[in-house]
C-alpha cells in the first residue's frame, strides 16, 4: 500500500473525517482506481482481522499463560528471569502471523477481483449462439459480429448490433438472447446500473428463457465480495 495514503484510507475506514474530508476522499476514490484499490485492500485486512482475531487470540493467549507458567516455574527453581528470549519469541510469533494474514487478505482480494468484478462476471454469464442456426430469422453474422466484438472488448459495438437485433428482430428466442447478452455487455462495459435494470426485466418476465439465470446473476452484483472488487 502507498504510504501516504495509509493515514488518509485509516482515517476514511475508522470514519474520523469530517464531513468535508470524507467528501473530498469520497472524490478521489471515484476518480483513482489505485487508490480504490488499496482502500478494498485495507478493508478486506480489517475485515479478515475481525473474522479471525478472536479465535487466534484465545488461542495466542492460552499459549502465552502456558509461557508465563512454565517459566515461573523455571524462575522458582533457578531464581533467574530472562525476558529476552520469550520477547523476541513473541515478536517472531506476531511477525509470522501479520504475514500469513497479508498472505491471506492478498489472496482473497485477487479472488474476488478474478470472480465477482463486472468483466468476470459477464465472461462467465454471456452466451455464445448456438452454430446452427439454420431456422433463424436473424443472420448469423449479426450475432457473431456482436460476439466478436464483446470477445476483443468492443462494448459499444455490441451493444448497438444486440440493440438493432432486439428492435428488427421477430423471433422471441433470438430476442431473449440478445437481451440476456446486452445486459451482460453492459456489465462489462461498466454500466452497472443499467445492467441491473435490464436484469431486473428478465428477471421478472417468467416467459424469458434467461428468466432463471438472470435470477442467479442479481444476487452477484449486490454481493460482499463486490466491494472487494476493481470494476
Amino acid at each position: 500500500m502507498n504510504l501516504d495514503n495509509y493515514d488518509k484510507i485509516e482515517a476514511y475506514l475508522f470514519d474520523l473525517l469530517d464531513e468535508k474530508e470524507r467528501a473530498t476522499f469520497e472524490a478521489e476514490l471515484k476518480k483513482d482506481d489505485k487508490l480504490k484499490a488499496e482502500v478494498n485492500l485495507h478493508r478486506l485486512e480489517q475485515q479478515a482481522i475481525k473474522l479471525q482475531e478472536e479465535q487466534n487470540l484465545r488461542a495466542q493467549f492460552a499459549e502465552w499463560k502456558q509461557e508465563k507458567k512454565s517459566n515461573t516455574e523455571i524462575a522458582s527453581e533457578a531464581k533467574v528471569v530472562s525476558m529476552k528470549p520469550t520477547r523476541r519469541s513473541l515478536f517472531y510469533r506476531l511477525s509470522a502471523a501479520a504475514s500469513v494474514l497479508l498472505v491471506l487478505s492478498a489472496g482473497t482480494f485477487w479472488w474476488a477481483n478474478t470472480t465477482y468484478n463486472n468483466q468476470a462476471l459477464a465472461d462467465a454469464a454471456f452466451e455464445f449462439s448456438s452454430n446452427d442456426r439454420s431456422n433463424a430469422s436473424t443472420a448469423t453474422s449479426d450475432f457473431e459480429l456482436a460476439e466478436q466484438a464483446f470477445t476483443d472488448g468492443k462494448h459499444k459495438e455490441a451493444i448497438d448490433i444486440y440493440q438493432n437485433i432486439i428492435e428488427t428482430n421477430s423471433n422471441p428466442t433470438e430476442v431473449h438472447l440478445a437481451e440476456w447478452n446486452l445486459a451482460n455487455v453492459q456489465l462489462a462495459a461498466g454500466n452497472t446500473a443499467t445492467a441491473k435494470l435490464s436484469l431486473g426485466r428478465i428477471a421478472e418476465d417468467e416467459a424469458h428463457t434467461y428468466q432463471e439465470a438472470a435470477a442467479e446473476l442479481l444476487p452477484k452484483l449486490n454481493s460482499f465480495w463486490r466491494k472487494l472488487t476493481v470494476n
